[in-house]
């Protein structure tokens, strides 16, 4: 979880790593620079000291290589580099910080540019980073002027005594950021928490919507369309019955017309049926898509072979539902296209953690596509989408055509 950054993290550490190469500049235009008389090999250290974290945070092609690493990457080494430059500047007597004398030692307050990646550090790694970074820092510190005093006393005016940096600003605040971080990466989790049950109650509810939107229909193609065919086809009886004595081509028409209609009715009453009754009982997923598929080769006369691995355990009813529908819509679409189809594939595939289901046509190529208004794609797409799946569709005339739609499990994402 630490590797993905909290909010505003990488923003301040590129602004903040601009602060030092900015301050050296504006301390080589004042008077201590130019009298210090700095021989050429500290100045280049110093500057490239400086200059390092900036190029480890702006470079986007080490951004791209280092991926997710990036981040705590270009934070250690603007903890390093600004430690160096820190312990150099004040050992080397470039530059004073605030000293209190205690003894012999001289404790150093941290400067602002020291206690810039110690906080990023903490509010991006909490506790456990803060008293890491401030462990390293003041250890880096100590052992920098220390250097100094042993191997470069002679060469550079270094003073009497390794100055130290106080451990109540050094390991303080950087705690009180990793505080702050901490509440702040709690509220997220909350807050992805939140927006993952809102999902959730919008797929319910709209999925329940279109129940209920299905049985309003039916009703209604009940009370309008299917009774008025029926009693059409009731008077068309009527009047073959009278014209049993007309010409026979007459009757023929009328037989004709009353066989047409009769053949109306019927389909009328499967979508009414089909409408009606209920697509499937939680828990049922595997019955309900044997069933389905019986009926689609009792329509269209297209063989399909079904087979589910495994139960599919840990799937909300709404999940078990998504997945009903994308079979039910890709197999009333195959059924449009009956007289090019060849056998057809329905696959259950179930996993610890995630559940599959695959339409596949070897030959013959129903090929979905939102470009047909029967086949509901966007529809689909968004169903899976609110239940934490993705739906792919692929296929062309040679190779045939593939739905697939997969969703983790429940028992997975908890």
């Amino acid at each position: 979880m630490y590797l993905h950054p909290m909010p505003g993290t990488v923003r301040m550490l590129r602004l903040s790593v601009l602060l030092p190469v900015l301050s050296m500049v504006v301390f080589g235009l004042t008077t201590v620079w130019r009298e210090a008389r700095l021989p050429t090999a500290q100045v280049a250290v110093v500057a490239s000291v400086a200059l390092l974290p900036l190029v480890v945070a702006w470079l986007p092609w080490l951004e791209e290589r280092l991926g997710l690493l990036h981040l705590p990457v270009a934070l250690a080494v603007y903890l390093l580099c600004q430690t160096l430059l820190t312990s150099l500047l004040q050992n080397l007597g470039w530059v004073r910080f605030d000293v209190i004398q205690v003894g012999k030692m001289y404790v150093v307050e941290p400067g602002v540019l020291l206690m810039l990646p110690l906080l990023l550090i903490a509010w991006q790694y909490g506790w456990r980073g803060a008293l890491l970074a401030s462990a390293v820092t003041g250890t880096l510190h100590l052992a920098v002027g220390m250097g100094l005093h042993r191997l470069a006393a002679d060469a550079v005016p270094v003073d009497a005594a390794t100055p130290m940096l106080r451990p109540d600003l050094l390991y303080f605040l950087p705690l009180v950021v990793a505080y702050l971080g901490g509440l702040m990466r709690r509220q997220l989790v909350e807050h992805h928490r939140s927006q993952e049950e809102l999902r959730d109650y919008a797929a319910r509810i709209g999925l329940l919507a279109t129940q209920q939107e299905r049985r309003r229909l039916a009703e209604r193609l009940q009370r309008t369309l299917g009774r008025s065919l029926a009693a059409l086809n009731d008077q068309l009886s009527a009047i073959a019955a009278a014209l049993q004595g007309a010409p026979e081509q007459a009757g023929q028409v009328l037989a004709g017309l009353q066989e047409r209609l009769s053949e109306e009715v019927r389909r009328a009453q499967e979508v009414i049926n089909d409408l009606r009754e209920e697509p499937m009982k939680p828990g049922h997923l595997v019955e309900a898509l044997q069933a389905r598929t019986q009926k689609f080769t009792a329509r269209s006369g297209v063989p399909i072979t079904f087979s589910a691995d495994g139960s599919p355990e840990g799937l909300t009813p709404e999940q078990e539902l998504v997945l009903y529908h994308v079979a039910d819509q890709t197999l009333r679409h195959a059924e449009s296209h009956a007289q090019n189809m060849g056998p057809l594939e329905l696959r259950l595939n179930c996993t610890e953690h995630m559940v599959a289901l695959t339409v596949h046509s070897d030959s013959g190529c129903f090929c979905p596509s939102r470009a047909h208004g029967a086949f509901d794609l966007e529809d689909l797409e968004a169903s899976a989408h609110l239940v934490g799946g993705h739906l792919h569709i692929e296929g062309d005339e040679r190779r045939g055509a593939t739905v697939a739609v997969w969703m983790p499990c429940r028992d997975a994402e908890e």
